[in-house]
């Protein structure tokens, strides 16, 4: 009773039409029921939390109190392993959902990587770079000299490619320096040729096909709002053309799309299949643009990247989230909105990839799928510091049916 008078006066102060009363202790019913009759709080909504409440409010955020009181850090990491083995899928399939209502309002747009073009043949960044290592040990070897006469067989020449790329401290962006350097004037041809080597024509099966398919207006929308590239290849808009959908690259500034035009930001660079000979387009590949990249805030390809996502909610495809500057840029975003908004599709390791075979008959089955689980959980804590919810997969081949799910409006 000595309470409802400083509660009273309070409420008045601020003519507040709502209060949330925190307990430390078990919240008791007869107290409840006292201030929910006074006739003094009629018309004012009252909510309780006691310590049942604020338990469930750590099991779901723990990344956000870890850091309130010493034990509570202890307290977030027990509760993301107790939440572990929960079934994954549900999650997934509310993150689709949500995916699904703000893609039929015209506010997603697409961030993809590497692993949207491999199965057109484009290959990653690490045999990208370790095939172009190899042009450099032919560039470096006397043209009127074989490799036998030199004592160099095809396997040693791989190996050798390999431990150069592997000799730069296993950073790829200082192994991509050394590359760009060694090669020289060569540089923009040979990166062209590893590129497209083992390139296939895009297909209806391809996971660049149902990209380009998510883009495509219906129903009075306008698709994907926009698609930021961090691949040199021009894939995406060969399936674009292929679907007649209109779009746009854009890889420099003061480049800007028509009104009924698809943007696609190539905001590494674009290296296209019918390169113009003679020609070296400007690319974010080494240690040295990427740094230019990263420290220029004002940049259109950091300008456009932290405007989407802003404004729009993004999808990232084919990428790891580990690029330190597409980081930066989400961490910016998260710091402002404060709102995980955005969505990264990831596939679940399974025992063998984190165990290996050596480990096999050290380690129970059942302990290194707890664990894995675990270390699942940590990354998905991890992700939603910077404002992403992860989608999970079993295999990447999933992602062609994860956007038909996007696509599929249950309300049709």
């Amino acid at each position: 009773m000595r309470f409802i008078p400083d509660l009273l006066k309070a409420i008045g102060a601020r003519g507040a039409k709502s209060v949330l009363l925190i307990a430390t202790r078990e919240l008791l019913a007869d107290r409840i029921s006292l201030i929910e009759s006074n006739s003094r709080l009629q018309g004012i909504k009252v909510a309780f939390w006691g310590p049942e409440e604020i338990g469930r409010l750590l099991e779901r955020f723990p990344d956000a109190v870890g850091g309130l009181v010493p034990d509570l850090g202890v307290r977030a990491v027990a509760a993301i392993v107790q939440q572990a083995d929960s079934d994954w899928t549900e999650g997934r399939k509310k993150h689709i959902s949500a995916l699904r209502r703000v893609y039929f309002s015209d506010r997603l747009s697409l961030f993809i990587g590497a692993g949207a073009s491999m199965d057109c043949g484009i290959p990653s960044w690490r045999k990208l770079i370790t095939d172009l290592a190899l042009k450099m040990v032919d560039e470096q070897t006397p043209k009127d000299a074989s490799y036998e006469s030199k004592g160099m067989n095809p396997d040693e020449r791989l190996a050798i490619a390999s431990a150069l790329v592997s000799s730069q401290d296993g950073s790829p962006l200082l192994v991509a320096r050394y590359l760009e350097n060694s090669l020289g004037a060569q540089f923009t041809t040979k990166l062209h040729e590893v590129l497209y080597s083992a390139a296939r024509e895009v297909t209806g099966n391809s996971l660049i096909t149902a990209i380009a398919r998510l883009c495509r207006p219906s129903r009075q929308r306008e698709g994907i709002y926009a698609v930021v590239t961090y691949n040199f290849d021009d894939l995406l808009e060969t399936a674009l053309n292929n679907a007649e959908i209109k779009s746009r690259p854009i890889y420099e500034e003061g480049t800007f799309p028509d009104s009924d035009e698809l943007p696609i930001y190539h905001v590494h660079g674009r290296l296209p299949r019918s390169l113009v000979p003679d020609t070296a387009p400007k690319l974010v590949f080494s240690e040295e643009s990427y740094f230019a990249l990263q420290s220029d805030h004002y940049s259109w390809a950091n300008f456009e990247q932290l405007k989407l996502l802003r404004e729009t909610t993004c999808l990232l495809l084919g990428l790891s989230g580990t690029d330190p500057n597409l980081r930066r840029l989400l961490d910016i975003d998260f710091r402002q909105s404060k709102r995980a908004k955005h969505y990264i599709c990831l596939k679940r390791q399974k025992v063998s990839d984190l165990m290996g075979n050596t480990s096999a008959n050290i380690v129970r089955n059942t302990v290194a799928e707890h664990f894995l689980n675990v270390h699942h959980s940590f990354l998905e804590h991890s992700f939603a510091d910077l404002g992403l919810n992860v989608i999970w997969m079993n295999e990447h081949a999933d992602l062609s049916g994860l956007l038909q799910e996007v696509r599929t409006n249950e309300a049709s």
